[in-house]
């Protein structure tokens, strides 16, 4: 009876631990309003954040994070969260972004809630002798799942998303296909970079994937035109679309109804 409750005490003293370990650079770490009614504060890589919850006076069960960023020698920023549902948790991440950065970035990512919505991603970032806001925009989904990476070797760290714009657009939700999308932060601002050489292994193995969706899919009766159009978009990225658009007529699904965009701006010439 002793050594099964000294076994017991020591398994429970070892998950306490667990969950007490503190942030690691580069790792994102959740903060969970439900746990943490009071405010929290973490300091990882010289760079400290603290974290308030607002209740909304009206309704209750919806706050919103208010997060303060500080570190020594740099002017401290607060940066309001998206209000969401008090069980919602919320992920951050401080790390190095870019090679050379003598201060740590901050990443906050804020679920909204609702169906396929939203996460917002923004990036806090040190710019001079101050901390600065960058929003990289909302996304479906949990957003980013790991600290970005300089994927390109240009010493900038590539955020990697999936271009929302194809949800809904081509197919319903479930049948939609995403293509990649690579933002840089540059000039203080979130920037459409999915066009550089370097990122060209990305968008060929979306071309694989997507293809083999549209042209034959796996699964017999498969909804194709989702992933055509992912097919065609990542193949123009490679500048492979004539190829790409022939085999798309030959095997997208004429007989839908769904209401496609209208509107383009550019004149098709293939």
């Amino acid at each position: 009876m002793r050594t099964f409750i000294l076994s017991l005490t020591a398994a429970l003293l070892c998950a306490g631990s667990a969950q007490a370990a503190p942030p690691v650079a580069g790792k994102f770490f959740e903060y969970s309003p439900d746990k943490n009614a009071k405010p929290i504060s973490y300091t990882v890589d010289g760079v400290s954040i603290r974290v308030v919850k607002q209740v909304d006076k009206v309704e209750p069960d919806m706050f919103t994070p208010i997060y303060t960023i500080s570190a020594k020698g740099m002017k401290p920023l607060t940066v309001k969260g998206e209000p969401t549902m008090t069980h919602f948790g919320h992920s951050i991440a401080i790390g190095r972004l870019n090679r050379g950065d003598k201060i740590a970035s901050v990443i906050l990512q804020n679920y909204s809630g609702g169906a396929h919505c939203c996460t917002s991603v923004t990036a806090v970032v040190p710019v001079g002798g101050a901390f600065q806001s960058v929003s990289m925009g909302g996304w479906d989904g949990e957003g980013l799942d790991a600290f970005p990476k300089d994927v390109s070797g240009d010493g900038v760290a590539d955020f990697q998303f999936l271009d929302n714009s194809f949800l809904y657009s081509f197919a319903s939700y479930a049948d939609s296909w995403a293509p990649p999308i690579i933002m840089n932060i540059l000039g203080g601002k979130a920037v459409d970079v999915s066009t550089k050489p370097a990122f060209r292994k990305i968008f060929e193995a979306e071309v694989a994937d997507a293809r083999q969706q549209c042209v034959a899919p796996k699964q017999a009766g498969s909804f194709r035109n989702g992933a055509c159009a992912a097919y065609g978009a990542s193949a123009a990225r490679l500048g492979r679309y004539p190829a790409a658009r022939a085999e798309i007529v030959r095997h997208h699904q004429a007989n839908t109804d769904w209401d496609y965009p209208t509107g383009c701006a550019v004149a098709e010439t293939a």
